[in-house]
């Protein structure tokens, strides 16, 4: 029922079958993901945000809900955001062009890591943002990485840096600063 709706475009029918299968099974990701199409078409602005972020706490790397969350991201104002969020899309559907036209729209890898360099010791905040754009732009980078998480450590965000961190050590193994970083900073508890 919920197909048929959804094809003769009755958005508020569809979602009402939506929700209804939503409650049966409440971590259908899919099914959640359908819902906030629907309130996007039927101008559920609120809806439809809640609902994205919904269906990434089911499936955090859902290529369609991570490019939807950055667009959504970006017309807030959070680049580094979006920057994220395209990247988790393009990583998952790798044959999709549009989450890599919305990476390329952001500009160049080097010139965002140049830009985060040289904020770095005057302003720590706009620089993790510039370096957080930079490591989703060249996800391989291990400089972009590392930076990330030294500035999320400056920054006084110790959880984020200490994941940021092992995401150096998922690219670069053997990463002496990382595994000394996070040694010095223990795990959290």
């Amino acid at each position: 029922m919920a197909l048929r709706s959804w094809e003769q475009k009755k958005y508020e029918e569809a979602a009402g079958y939506l929700k209804a299968a939503l409650r049966l099974k409440r971590d259908a990701a899919d099914t959640s993901y359908a819902l906030a199409v629907c309130y996007k078409a039927l101008g559920i602005d609120d809806g439809y945000r809640d609902t994205l972020l919904y269906t990434l706490t089911f499936d955090p790397k859902m290529p369609e809900a991570n490019y939807d969350y950055g667009q959504l991201l970006l017309e807030d104002g959070d680049t580094a955001g979006a920057a994220e969020h395209f990247r988790l899309s393009a990583d998952a559907a790798p044959t999709q062009d549009k989450p890599l036209d919305a990476l390329m729209k952001l500009g160049s890898a080097s010139k965002r890591l140049s830009e985060a360099q040289t904020l770095k010791s005057t302003d720590p905040a706009k620089a993790l943002v510039e370096a957080r754009i930079a490591a989703a732009l060249d996800p391989e980078s291990v400089t972009a990485a590392l930076l990330v998480a030294e500035l999320y450590e400056a920054n006084k965000l110790p959880d984020e840096a200490r994941e940021a961190y092992g995401a150096v050590l998922r690219i670069d193994p053997g990463n002496e600063t990382a595994t000394d970083a996070l040694k010095r900073m223990g795990n959290g508890s």
